[in-house]
């Protein structure tokens, strides 16, 4: 039930602005990262999905220097049961790509 809630959240993201084009960029770049992580954690598919939703968003709050909603989808995800271990480490992956484009704040 919690996993829905991080998935509306990316659905409720405007897909009409330049950023979307960097999100997809950051992403393709970072994709064999993220696949290794997946597969040294022994993530599901189905979860998967999830905590690719999770980097997805926070990429593109990270490009709209939303600091603030970072921290809550991060809490938010914690809370809904995602591993802590396996987010932080997504969230280091996402500063080592995005720093390629602006100036990680978070």
């Amino acid at each position: 039930m919690a996993y829905r809630a991080i998935g509306r959240r990316i659905d409720r993201i405007d897909v009409k602005v330049p950023e979307v084009a960097t999100v997809g960029k950051v992403y393709s770049e970072m994709v064999r990262d993220f696949e290794m992580i997946m597969t040294r954690y022994r993530i599901e598919p189905t979860y998967k999905m999830v905590y690719r939703a999770f980097i997805l968003r926070i990429i593109l709050l990270a490009l709209r220097n939303r600091t603030d909603e970072i921290k809550r989808t991060y809490e938010m995800a914690i809370r809904a049961g995602l591993r802590k271990d396996v987010i932080d480490e997504l969230m280091n992956l996402a500063r080592r790509y995005l720093s390629k484009y602006i100036k990680v704040t978070f």
